[in-house]
């Protein structure tokens, strides 16, 4: 499968080609460096040797880099050499290889002296000596620390080793706390000086204080009393423990060193297992069967496995970023893009594979943006490479693309108010309708009734797994027309009225001739009874009629049913009449021409002067309603 690599140091937009080497170094995992830079005899404190003869003894450490290293944060190991706490110092066998291949994967590695030297006829004074070995290591964490920036250090990632007694010194100095210190420390008959705090010797260095511990890797070292370790946030890193099964010199499990009862008797690398275990506290335990004490001494290769063994560990519960997580779609259309998310961590760097059926159109920090071009399954992958350029693991992600989903759907109008419709989507497993009047139907319809005309927007919505699709179509519906109508005759005169409704169009048969409106007026040449037929037509088309028969008597003189109480004049008129009414309220008057057209409206007052200027010269009916009256006047306008 062809992948797309990409690292979101950069913002992409589009195909972007990551650097080459971005999250794919073999750092702290293998010698990726070939050479080591060394810098020795660095000056970390100074304090009173156990006998008070030489005051103060010099402290130093040697400084082990890879060289070539660009990164401004490294985990800094700290080696503190074996020796019973009576002989030894840093150079000794195999302290100066063993820094230096941990250097070649990466780290930055000291390896420090400290002061040695007690009374072997004492317990309180083998347990100062401890104590002393602590108290130097300590002083060393603090002084590199206060110059990080100038040794290239992360404090946030320090791991404490050594040989024997230099294990014994790091142990202690993680999981002793001050209120623990023990009461030889406070002085002893024959060394009666007071040791002070865990962090009052050597210098003053970093506020006095050590940052939590990293990582221990225990090289055959032991702890006066397991109940020390506690699962507290400042104790509780990674251990890994090397010691030889018949090692007769430092317990394997529990027992004074060396047989010698005046030392005090302590828990080796079994119980320090069994408690990190009890505590849920990371931790391996590696015997190295029927070995005696420090065997890499005697056998070199020893060396090789160890580091092998630590290697891995270290990187694993030490320095790589904490498991990933990806979050987003896991189902999604064809066509679509979908952002998926990593855990954002600061100062992380975040590198993203994707298979061929997605392109990346975009990385921003822990985000990626991608766009579904077909359907199946796109495997997303990141590696989160940290600030110590350690990675975590790989992390897959699927997304399964569908085909997105097509709305469609025809509808035709019906009689009384209803619709029928055709669904003509695709590839849908859910459908949705929405009527445009407050109602709503998810599954599938063939038809609507609205309870009231109106001009609706019908939406239907469709999905799948992955998606959906909408489309919305405009409905106006309509109840069909009433066809239905009122007549006067006046003189030769036919005078149609229809009845107002919801038609658009009226039609109207009468002796084989078809005229239009919904009011006319047509002139009668001869007596007799005529079939008069009305058909209405809404918008929608539908069609209502109806048929009456109109009959002629012989002409006579109109006659006014409201005689007495209204008269116009003048008639002919020209620009204007007026209408003068006697006791008559609520009345109205409506003016149509020769065609039915209303020309003029309005209320009539006692005296009521209708303005008709705009009038074409012609013949117009006025029409006066009144209680329920209604008479018709010819008029002529001049």
């Amino acid at each position: 499968m062809k992948q797309l690599i990409l690292c979101s140091c950069l913002f992409i937009l589009g195909f972007t080609q990551a650097q080459n080497n971005a999250c794919t170094t073999q750092r702290y995992q293998q010698k990726v460096f070939q050479q080591v830079k060394k810098t020795s005899q660095i000056l970390y404190g100074s304090a009173d040797s156990y006998n008070g003869i030489v005051q103060p003894q010099q402290l130093y450490f040697d400084f082990y880099e890879p060289l070539g290293d660009s990164l401004q944060e490294r985990p800094l190991i700290i080696y503190a050499f074996g020796g019973a706490f009576l002989i030894g110092d840093k150079n000794q066998p195999p302290i100066p290889r063993y820094c230096e291949d941990f250097a070649k994967m990466g780290y930055a590695v000291a390896a420090i002296d400290y002061r040695i030297g007690f009374n072997t006829t004492s317990t309180e004074s083998t347990i100062r000596a401890v104590y002393r070995a602590a108290q130097d290591l300590r002083a060393a964490i603090r002084f590199i620390c206060q110059r990080a920036a100038q040794y290239r250090i992360d404090t946030a990632s320090i791991i404490l080793t050594g040989s024997s007694a230099g294990c014994f010194s790091g142990l202690h100095s993680n999981y002793f706390e001050e209120n623990q210190r023990p009461a030889a420390t406070y002085g002893i008959p024959t060394e009666n000086t007071d040791l002070g705090c865990f962090d009052c010797s050597g210098n003053s260095d970093f506020n006095k204080r050590v940052p939590r511990i990293a990582g221990i890797v225990n090289h055959w070292g032991a702890i006066l009393d397991t109940s020390l370790i506690e699962n507290t946030s400042d104790e509780n890193c990674p251990v890994i423990s090397f010691h030889g099964t018949n090692d007769n010199l430092v317990p394997y499990v529990y027992g004074n060193p060396f047989s010698y009862p005046v030392f005090p008797a302590v828990h080796g690398s079994v119980n320090i297992h069994k408690r990190l275990n009890n505590l849920h506290i990371p931790n391996k335990l590696l015997p190295l069967q029927n070995e005696g004490h420090e065997p890499w001494l005697l056998k070199p290769e020893l060396l090789d496995t160890i580091e092998n063994h630590t290697a891995p560990f270290l990187y694993n519960e030490v320095l790589r970023p904490k498991p990933q997580k990806i979050t987003g779609d896991s189902i999604t259309c064809k066509g679509k893009s979908i952002t998926i998310s990593a855990i954002q961590r600061s100062r992380s760097n975040y590198c993203w594979s994707v298979s061929a059926k997605g392109v990346i159109q975009n990385i921003v920090g822990n985000t990626i943006t991608i766009k579904c071009v077909d359907t199946g399954t796109i495997t997303i992958k990141v590696i989160e490479e940290n600030y110590l350029k350690a990675m975590s693991e790989e992390v897959t992600y699927k997304v399964y693309v569908v085909e997105k989903p097509k709305a469609d759907f025809t509808f035709q109008i019906n009689n009384e108010l209803g619709i029928s419709i055709t669904n003509n989507a695709q590839k849908f497993t859910n459908i949705y309708w929405n009527f445009g009047n407050g109602q709503t139907k998810a599954g599938s319809t063939n038809s609507f009734i609205y309870s009231a005309p109106g001009t609706y927007t019908i939406t239907q919505t469709v999905s799948n797994a992955g998606c959906s699709d909408s489309i919305s179509k405009i409905a106006q519906v309509d109840t069909c027309p009433i066809a239905k109508f009122t007549y006067q005759i006046v003189g030769d005169s036919l005078l149609l009225f229809a009845e107002n409704t919801n038609a658009v169009d009226y039609k109207w048969q009468i002796n084989g001739a078809t005229f239009s409106g919904q009011s006319i007026v047509i002139r009668l040449f001869s007596n007799g009874t005529f079939p008069v037929s009305l058909t209405t037509t809404n918008q929608l088309g539908c069609a209502a009629n109806t048929l009456q028969f109109v009959t002629k008597s012989p002409s006579k003189i109109e006659t006014n049913l409201l005689e007495n109480e209204i008269t116009i004049h003048p008639n002919p008129f020209k620009n204007w009449f007026e209408i003068n009414t006697t006791n008559l309220a609520n009345a109205t008057y409506e003016l149509l021409d020769i065609n039915g057209k209303i020309q003029k409206r309005g209320n009539i007052e006692s005296k009521t002067l209708v303005e008709t200027s705009h009038l074409a010269r012609g013949i117009y009916l006025l029409k006066v309603s009144i209680k329920g009256k209604t008479e018709l006047y010819k008029l002529i306008a001049q």
